[in-house]
């Protein structure tokens, strides 16, 4: 469902980021962080994506890429008690 969404409309930052979230629930880590990142290239201010991205880094055991996305995370909601944990 998700990838004919994106079918249709390639230029959706939401379509990336619900096919990303399929693909993360099924533990296709690699090609959930690719739509994420695609999402957000289309969309910098996505905060579900940029959420989203941040938990398949961690679930997938790159510490490092998530630094710059913490560090965006942080930008885009400096409030965000959840996020200053990570």
């Amino acid at each position: 469902v998700y990838a004919r969404a994106v079918e249709a409309d390639p230029g959706s930052a939401v379509a990336h980021n619900n096919l990303g979230r399929a693909l993360h629930d099924d533990g296709q880590l690699d090609e959930a962080v690719a739509c994420y990142e695609r999402a957000l290239a289309l969309d910098p201010g996505c905060g579900l994506a940029l959420g989203n991205l941040r938990q398949a880094l961690e679930r997938a055991g790159r510490p490092t890429d998530m630094i710059p996305v913490c560090e965006r995370v942080l930008a885009a909601r400096p409030a965000s008690f959840e996020a200053r944990l990570h």
